[in-house]
């Protein structure tokens, strides 16, 4: 009976020994179609197990180019190299054309108040309506500026708000757009009840969390309340 079940195990291992043996493996090498810094700088996995994987870390390469403001980045094509790993292996260079890198023309307010843009003091606004002109479009500067914006409202009555770029006009590699913030249904405190077997005072807890009757909703607060509930 063991040597049955050893025969086994010996059978199984061999199958899946031929099965790990028979998967392809895929190489990546990115290459610029243009002279481009930019690529140059990007570190990125070269060796995987599936075409899926290679393909995923070829659109972590194109995300990178989009935050550093080469927006048009793209594709312009798969050249396949011989490979050094023997049959079942795939190399491949990839072609990637950067294009130009995006710069602002202007960035204005559009209809964000003035005491929002002073609390968010985002550094994308404050050389006004001219805001960065001519520094390079960094999207990630653009979700800085919208969270700080959605912040503001959030702590101050507004959890619904939403903000994004409008009005946005390209020329050549400027462009120039305007922020569009929506506030939404304005929240307000109803009331703070003691749901709790302890006994404590309605006033007394508005007092502790700092949240009282009638203000205006504060997600900064309404986060904070159950870890100060266990502080008591």
């Amino acid at each position: 009976k063991r040597f049955h079940i050893f025969s086994f195990f010996i059978f199984v291992m061999l199958i899946l020994s031929r099965h790990l043996f028979a998967q392809k493996s895929f190489t990546l090498e990115i290459k610029s179609v243009q002279q481009s810094e930019i690529l140059n700088k990007i570190s990125y996995k070269k060796s995987f197990f599936s075409k899926s994987e290679r393909d995923k870390e070829i659109q972590n390469v194109l995300f990178t180019c989009y935050d550093n403001a080469y927006l048009t980045a793209s594709i312009d094509s798969v050249v396949q190299l011989p490979s050094l790993l023997g049959e079942g292996a795939v190399a491949e260079a990839v072609y990637i054309k950067t294009g130009e890198q995006y710069k602002w023309a202007a960035l204005s307010k559009g209809n964000v108040d003035e005491s929002i843009l002073r609390e968010s003091n985002s550094p994308l606004l404050r050389r006004g309506a001219g805001g960065e002109a001519g520094t390079p479009f960094y999207y990630k500067d653009i979700r800085k500026t919208q969270e700080k914006i959605l912040s503001y409202c959030e702590n101050n009555g507004y959890p619904f708000a939403s903000v994004k770029l409008d009005s946005i006009i390209i020329s050549g590699s400027s462009l120039s757009a305007s922020l569009n913030l929506q506030k939404n249904i304005l929240i307000k405190i109803d009331s703070v009840v003691n749901r709790c077997t302890a006994k404590i005072s309605s006033i007394y807890l508005q007092s502790y969390l700092g949240i009282r009757n009638g203000n205006l909703y504060n997600e900064a607060l309404v986060k904070k309340i159950g870890t100060r509930i266990k502080e008591l």
